[in-house]
């Protein structure tokens, strides 16, 4: 039974996950997935106003995007999850997303 690796892209506008074969290293599935806030550049969801110059990520994104990604590249590599052996996370640039016990970002938690 052939082994495979997935790796997860995160960039600025989406998530992209691949699945490639151990023995030859070729790509058998990828799937990307885009964020559904974008980049927020004005305002944020809740309608406060993003000072000039920032650039700001939704954080619940990312949980979505790597779901929805590795979802969509294992549907199309048609593989059994237990052949997959390595992981591999990539980040265009470092965000820190403060999580609780539960694995829930703290900006979405009504006490903060």
């Amino acid at each position: 039974m052939d082994k495979y690796t997935l790796g997860v892209d995160f960039g600025s506008l989406s998530a992209r996950a691949v699945i490639c074969r151990v023995s030859d290293g070729s790509v058998i599935a990828q799937h990307e997935q885009s964020y559904p806030h974008a980049v927020m550049t004005d305002f944020l969801p809740d309608g406060t106003r993003i000072p000039a110059g920032f650039f700001l990520q939704h954080p619940m994104d990312y949980p979505f995007a790597l779901e929805e990604s590795v979802r969509g590249a294992l549907a199309a590599a048609r593989i059994l999850r237990e052949q997959i052996i390595g992981l591999s996370l990539d980040f265009t640039g470092c965000t820190i997303l403060p999580l609780n016990q539960k694995g829930e970002p703290l900006c979405v938690d009504a006490a903060f």
